[in-house]
This record gives C-alpha cells, structure tokens and sequence, in this order.
C-alpha cells in the first residue's frame, strides 16, 4: 500500500511541474560556417556547473580535416589572473538539415544540442 501511495505522490508531483511556458528555440536559417569559425567572447551566460567561476571566457571554432569542428573553451577562475581552463570537444552539423543546429561533444561519443538562435549579419555577435 505504501508503494502505491508513493508513485501516486511521485506522479502527481511530475505532473505538477509540466510548464505551460512555450520556448522559441528556433535557429537561423542559414549559417556560413566559414565566417562563423574563429574566436567568440562570451558577454553573457546560464550559470551551468561546468563554466561556474570561469571569467574572461571564450570559444574557439575550427575547421577539422574531417569536416568536423573543433570546439575550445577557456577561461580564467574567478579573476582573470586566476588558473586558466580550457575544455576541447567537437562538434558536426545536425542530421537534421538545419544550418542553425550542430552537435556537440566534450566527452567521447556523447552529444549535445548546440543552437545558433541569433546571428547577426556581419558574424559579430551570437545567442
């Protein structure tokens, strides 16, 4: 009985946090992967666990001979005199045909969403 009690409750609470909230996730509609390749410094981010504490952070994307793109983050602790971090993945367009989405991977064969929502014309500035 106390198990059933229990997944009832726990149903009942999953349920309760479905969000009525819709997300524009949406992407560019087209991306010129030449010019978008280079150095992109971060002006603003989500707080995620693995860029906690990082100042001063940046991308850098380049073209593999594969046809792949290499991916490295980097960024100073706390302070930009603080120890220097960096991160190297990988990403590949996404099999679904969008230019805006690529797939990307900083620990072997696991993958990520990676969404280019804004972008303006001249390659300058990136959301």
């Amino acid at each position: 009985m106390k198990k059933i009690f229990f997944m009832a409750l726990l149903a009942t609470m999953f349920i309760g946090c479905e969000s009525t909230t819709k997300v524009d996730n949406s992407t560019v509609p087209s991306l010129d992967l030449d010019r978008y390749l280079g150095y992109w410094y971060e002006i603003a981010r989500f707080d995620h666990a693995f860029e906690r504490g990082l100042v001063g952070s940046m991308a850098e994307y380049t073209l593999r001979d594969d046809g792949m793109i290499n991916v490295l983050n980097s960024g100073h602790l706390y302070t930009l005199d603080g120890k220097f971090k960096e991160s190297t993945g990988k990403a590949k367009p996404n099999k679904n045909g969008k230019p805006g989405q690529l797939r990307v991977s900083f620990f072997g064969p696991f993958y990520s969403d990676y969404r280019i929502m804004m972008l303006d014309e001249n390659y300058q500035y990136v959301l």
